[in-house]
């Protein structure tokens, strides 16, 4: 992938979760984006960059990835950095605090007072197909793995719904084109 669009500061309040995001299990029935924050408050260590946060504010060095949404143009949904938008929306929104109804939220956001985190850097794409096969190095094989689960999902996508060969998918996530094929 190259360098990709133009950073551009997006308010926090008009930045969505991904409600496709293969981390998601298939079997969370709710979508909307409560649902989305409580799940990734539950399943996922968002604490830590919460404290992060609000002791440093939003590093400028990572966007957040994103697609316009379909539905309202003013907004964007995130495809890659979903973990600290959900962090952002817990430290920014007195709505998504109460949702989560840990004390913990509300002592972290008191502390982020005094840090800007009412826009964070981002980069639109085209598309979510322009992300897939960042997506597939960074999370599949990279940083923060995907579970199996979510790995299987995600090749899925790249072999039914954008026509990759099983040896694509395999280069794009950094595995064998035999373990793809399974």
């Amino acid at each position: 992938m190259s360098e990709g669009p133009e950073v551009q500061d997006w308010p926090v309040e008009r930045l969505l979760l991904d409600s496709t995001n293969p981390r998601l299990p298939e079997s969370l029935d709710e979508r909307d984006q409560l649902a989305l924050l409580r799940f990734f408050e539950q399943e996922y260590d968002l604490e830590e960059l919460g404290w992060s946060m609000a002791e440093k504010g939003y590093f400028n060095e990572e966007p957040l990835l994103t697609v316009t949404d379909p539905i309202e143009e003013s907004r964007r949904i995130v495809i890659e950095g979903n973990r600290r938008l959900a962090a952002l929306r817990l430290l920014t929104d007195p709505r998504a605090r109460d949702a989560i109804g840990k004390r913990l939220w509300y002592q972290l956001a008191e502390s982020a007072a005094d840090q800007d985190l009412s826009s964070v850097p981002t980069r639109n794409y085209a598309s979510k197909a322009d992300l897939l096969e960042y997506l597939g190095f960074r999370h599949v094989s990279g940083l923060l793995q995907w579970s199996a689960d979510a790995k299987a999902r995600f090749v899925h996508t790249l072999v039914i719904e954008h026509g990759y060969s099983f040896q694509k998918a395999a280069r794009v996530i950094g595995s064998r084109q035999d373990a793809i094929r399974r």
